[in-house]
């Protein structure tokens, strides 16, 4: 969901995995963080996926909100320095972090790769730009699904030309207690 970060992912994860534990279920969960996320977004993909999500609901706000912000992430970027600025240039992909747009945009441009992962062992959640995945059970079988589903995810995202941190990507486990 747009406008929650890693801390919040970090702490619903603690208190999902408080709550499965509290069953008497074993908890697991990955964070996935992609490396300057939004610089990697290319303008002409991010366009399709918003084209096709539009399509697909129906939507003629999301069309225009996606061709809005293709517009303004394509348009001319200059950088100013000591009173001087800088011819214009066009990016080809990249989009602006700050943006209110951008957590949503991006949602869109990953929902059909993540769909699939959804589909899978582990739940999953978009968080601003990183993905959590949570499973409970039987050890054996969530920590299975977890590690199945992280695969996917990770495949999923370097498909869509994202980096996946290895030094920031997370995994994390508890038990009941006795």
């Amino acid at each position: 969901g747009s406008g929650r970060g890693a801390d919040t992912a970090a702490w619903i994860g603690a208190a999902e995995a408080e709550a499965a534990n509290a069953r008497g279920e074993d908890a697991f969960g990955a964070m996935i963080d992609a490396d300057k996320c939004y610089d990697r977004v290319p303008l002409e993909d991010l366009a399709e996926a918003g084209a096709e999500e539009a399509r697909l609901t129906r939507s003629e706000g999301l069309k225009a909100l996606v061709g809005l912000a293709v517009e303004q992430y394509g348009g001319g970027r200059s950088v100013q320095w000591g009173g001087a600025i800088s011819e214009p240039r066009h990016p080809s992909g990249g989009m602006m972090a700050g943006c209110n747009l951008a957590n949503g945009i991006l949602h869109v441009y990953t929902k059909k790769s993540m769909v699939k992962v959804a589909r899978e062992e582990a739940a999953l959640r978009t968080y601003v730009d990183d993905w959590r995945l949570f499973a409970a059970g039987a050890r054996r079988r969530a920590a299975s699904g977890l590690v199945y589903s992280l695969r996917l995810a990770v495949a999923e995202l370097e498909a869509k030309k994202f980096k996946v941190s290895r030094s920031k990507t997370v995994l994390m486990a508890s038990g009941p207690s006795a």
